[in-house]
């Protein structure tokens, strides 16, 4: 796949990339523990419990170790490099088994930067995967609608229409009312 938005990443993040993509270990653990978050928020969208979402990002992290050397625009880092979790995480989903209801309901696991409620927890997990996806690269890794539709492979039209789907389920869920 191949990105052509880039995402602006500031100079120093930006000669790190540089530094990476030449060899330096160093320098490709410091963008590791930079995106680290954004992976575990990403990854935890698709998986459900932590040790699931460590092995994809550790898959994810040698993957992209390995293969840094293809990447031609600095730029275009965070893009690629979330691709490669994202499709880590769907690897660990498909080896697994079907998991048991509490480790689906157990709301913990969500990192509390992505939200304090408990409510909205446990809202969030309760979505299907594909809203769950779109609704944490939108609103809480600030990715745009087209972004969205590269990553995921997927037509702008379908990453708005699970974005409204998401968020009615929001509103059904929390029962909140919607003002029109």
């Amino acid at each position: 796949m191949e990105f052509t938005e880039q995402c602006q990443l500031g100079p120093a993040t930006n000669r790190t990339v540089m530094k990476a993509i030449q060899g330096n270990k160093s320098a490709f653990s410091i963008l590791f523990k930079e995106y680290y978050n954004t992976s575990y928020r990403i990854s935890r969208s698709i998986l459900k419990n932590d040790s699931d979402i460590e092995d994809a990002l550790q898959e994810a992290a040698i993957k992209a170790y390995k293969n840094i050397i293809k990447l031609k625009d600095a730029d275009l880092f965070k893009p690629w490099f979330i691709r490669i979790v994202i499709n880590e995480s769907y690897n660990v989903l498909k080896r697994k088994t079907h998991l048991p209801l509490d480790t689906l309901i157990n709301c913990t696991s969500i990192p509390n930067e992505i939200c304090n409620d408990i409510d909205i927890k446990n809202a969030i997990l309760n979505l299907d995967d594909d809203l769950r996806l779109v609704t944490v690269l939108y609103y809480y890794e600030d990715l745009s609608i087209k972004s969205i539709s590269k990553l995921l492979n997927i037509p702008e039209g379908t990453v708005k229409s699970r974005l409204y789907r998401a968020r009615n389920s929001l509103y059904d869920i929390l029962n909140i009312k919607e003002d029109i």
